[in-house]
């Protein structure tokens, strides 16, 4: 029995609300639906790693490198933006250590009608900071959304028109979009909407940067993203907008209410299943990955 017949079967005796998973095991892309529902769902934050790649793409192409800081590329665009934000270097921002912290701009909870102004650029820039740039780990979409202004910033092109060029059509992706702020931007660290299998063939192009002979990223800046820059806890680890554990060798592009990508290099196997979990049970099928 496949991995995937193992994990199809925990959620079906565990009444899991996943409604598919997907599999590529020893070469070999599997699919299993468990509860139907619309095709394409929203992924939450497993965004964040399609918005870092976009990062990735953009150093590859030498117009950007982890070193620049966030004021010299963004911040002259918002009045009176604190010089703190030229310690935010990409790194520090892709492994959530700006300094902002309690899920800042999390418009899928906000009710955004309440905020100070509908430019979020302006809204993310002149937030007090909770604690100094690098310090430690904070956990904020609005990290994400700043990436997502970068990706316009630096190529001229929203980071969805980026990645429908440079990702979306390439691959073949069956269907796709992603919700905007008030501008037109991609959230960046939430609101892409894609079905199970696509999330399963960017997982596998994830694994070493190409898919079916066509190279995406670098191995080096996606060996470096896997790696654990941020501690959250003695056991868990945060690269740049994945999860990772301390080698590199298990990553997770995770979103809320069970959206999930899972990279295994040990094996070369990758998975990937969509739901709507709001009590956290699928603790049993991470057990079998």
């Amino acid at each position: 029995m496949s991995k995937i017949d193992i994990l199809a079967q925990l959620a079906k005796e565990h009444n899991m609300p996943v409604y598919s998973i997907c599999s590529y095991e020893n070469g070999t892309i599997y699919q299993k639906t468990i509860n139907d529902t619309h095709r394409v769902n929203n992924l939450y934050s497993a965004s964040k790693t399609f918005t870092s790649l976009a990062i990735g793409m953009l150093c590859d192409k030498n117009l950007l490198t982890m070193n620049d800081n966030v004021y010299d590329i963004i911040g002259s665009d918002i009045d009176n933006c604190p010089l703190v934000w030229k310690q935010v270097t990409l790194d520090i921002l892709l492994s959530q250590r700006t300094g902002l912290a309690g899920m800042y701009l999390d418009v899928d909870s906000d009710d955004i009608s309440k905020y100070r102004t509908d430019d979020f650029l302006e809204l993310v820039l002149t937030h007090p900071m909770n604690y100094t740039p690098g310090e430690k780990f904070g956990y904020s979409d609005s990290n994400f959304y700043l990436a997502s202004r970068i990706v316009h910033k630096v190529s001229g092109k929203t980071l969805q028109e980026f990645l429908r060029e440079e990702l979306f059509r390439p691959m073949g992706f069956q269907a796709w979009s992603w919700a905007v702020c008030p501008q037109g931007h991609a959230m960046g660290g939430t609101g892409l909407y894609l079905n199970c299998k696509d999330m399963l063939r960017f997982g596998i192009m994830m694994m070493d940067g190409t898919y079916q002979g066509k190279r995406y990223i670098s191995e080096s800046w996606l060996n470096n993203a896997k790696q654990p820059h941020s501690i959250v806890n003695e056991n868990t680890y945060y690269g740049w907008g994945m999860w990772v554990n301390e080698n590199g060798h298990r990553v997770s592009f995770s979103g809320a209410f069970g959206q999930v990508i899972h990279l295994n290099h040990d094996n070369n196997n990758v998975y990937a299943w969509q739901g709507y979990d709001t009590k956290g049970t699928e603790g049993p099928l991470y057990e079998v990955l």
